[in-house]
């Protein structure tokens, strides 16, 4: 949802960064996914400069590894973190989050 919103609006405050955990790439396959959908030319309306991180561990057993290779075609430019273990929610690798976070300090 947020690559969506700030695809399609003006951000209202300075965004130093964009962080993603196993981020689903939504298709409009079922109604309800309608409104989640991101446009086809979505990464030409993301401000030029914004730092974006994409982390996925390899082991989700909600969200397909193969969501992250759509991203990293899509968005060259952001940082990709590809985790071996860690399930959804990236158990001990959220630990990259945070370092990464820090970083852009």
């Amino acid at each position: 949802m947020s690559l969506k919103y700030l695809s399609e609006h003006e951000a209202p405050v300075h965004i130093r960064g964009v962080f993603l955990i196993a981020t689903p790439f939504w298709t409009a396959d079922e109604d309800w996914k309608l409104g989640l959908t991101l446009r086809t030319d979505f990464p030409r309306h993301l401000h030029e400069h914004l730092p974006i991180f994409l982390y996925h561990a390899e082991d989700d057993e909600e969200v397909q590894i193969s969501d992250l290779a759509i991203y990293e075609e899509q968005l060259p430019q952001a940082t990709i973190r590809r985790i071996s273990t860690g399930g959804h929610q990236l158990g001990e690798g959220i630990s990259l989050v945070a370092t990464d976070i820090k970083r852009l300090n």
